[in-house]
Formats: structure tokens, C-alpha cells, sequence
């Protein structure tokens, strides 16, 4: 959701949506803020408000259930459990993930809308719930294709690469930065640059 505050002259604009802050960046006379519903919201009335100068103004958003598809796996348990050997690996690649989301705030670097990074069919959806081997329930945070060794990944908008690494679960990876806060993250490649 693109929130829009328009002719600000003096200092950025501040608010919330639900519990959570809204991050405001100048974009000419006008400042905006890009806020994302976590996946995980419950449904029901999420409260937006806004304060600019003196002037604070407040509604509403309706978030209703998802209805994400729900997928049973079997996977080999070397995928569900985590070896104390993979640990240390693990924690380097969340200290990079976590250099990229504390880096600088700043306004948006695209105008256009985001695409598809590929021509392929998607495999898996945003939001799909899985039970792997009858146990352990996870939720898919991204959106898979198909593709073949090789084919071109064009990023999904304008930005800058921030990261490209060969992580421990995700294989090679490369992460755009879009600014306002908003990242895209391409893993499983052949190859990350």
C-alpha cells in the first residue's frame, strides 16, 4: 500500500498501520510511505493513522482471510533439521540479511510497476502453507518458477544489487534494493552474478 501526504513543506510526516510505524520519505512536494500486511495478520480492522504537522487523520483497513492453499511435503529430514556443523553458516548469512535491512532509509528508486522476473509458469505461490512430513508447518514467503539451468532472471524494477552470495539454504542468491525499505530476493540461481 502506497500512502501519499501531499504538499509537506515542513517535517515528514509520521503514523502507524495496526501496531506498527510507517516510515514517510520525501518524493518532491509530497511525502509517501510504503507499507506492507504481513502475511500472518489476523483478519479484521487494521487502524491507519497519520499525522502531518497539526493535522492527524485516521481510518481503517479491512483485512480479510488469505485463503492460502495449503501443500503437503515429504522431504529427506536433512531439509527440516538443522546440524549443529550448519550453524555457524547460518548465522553469517542472517548477519548479511540483516546488513541489507539496516542499511540507510531512503525514497523509492522505481516508477514503474514491478513484473515478473522470468517467463516461466510459477511452481509455487506467495503465501502457499506447508506441513512438511506430517510435522512441521511453514508458510511460503515467495513466489517460485519454473526455469531451467541458465535461463535469464531480470530483476522485477529498478534498483541496486545489494547482495549476491551462495547462502548455506538458499543457495545463490541475489538481493535488489528498491529503496523506501523494499527489497527483492531471487535465490536458487545457477548462478548469482
Amino acid at each position: 500500500m502506497l500512502l501519499v501526504v501531499r504538499n509537506v513543506d515542513g517535517p515528514l510526516p509520521h503514523g502507524t498501520v495496526g501496531p506498527r510505524a510507517v516510515r514517510f520519505y520525501k518524493a518532491g512536494d509530497h511525502a509517501e510511505a510504503l507499507v506492507g500486511i504481513p502475511v500472518e495478520e489476523e483478519p479484521g480492522r487494521l487502524e491507519v493513522r497519520v499525522t502531518a504537522g497539526t493535522t492527524t487523520l485516521s481510518g481503517a483497513l479491512d483485512v480479510v482471510p488469505p485463503e492460502f492453499p495449503e501443500r503437503k511435503l515429504t522431504v529427506a529430514s536433512r531439509f527440516v533439521r538443522i546440524p549443529a556443523s550448519a550453524r555457524k553458516r547460518i548465522k553469517a548469512d542472517q548477519a548479511a540479511f540483516q546488513k541489507v535491512w539496516d542499511a540507510p532509509f531512503g525514497p523509492r528508486t522505481f516508477v514503474d510497476n514491478f513484473r515478473s522476473p522470468g517467463t516461466r509458469s510459477f511452481t509455487a505461490h506467495f503465501g502457499d502453507k506447508r506441513t512438511l512430513n506430517a510435522k512441521k508447518t511453514t508458510q511460503h514467503f515467495g513466489l517460485d518458477l519454473d526455469g531451467s539451468t541458465g535461463d535469464e532472471i531480470r530483476a522485477a524494477n529498478d534498483g541496486e544489487v545489494v547482495m549476491a552470495a551462495r547462502l548455506l539454504h538458499l543457495g545463490n542468491t541475489v538481493l535488489v534494493a528498491h529503496g523506501a525499505g523494499l527489497v527483492t530476493a531471487y535465490f536458487h540461481l545457477s548462478s548469482s552474478w
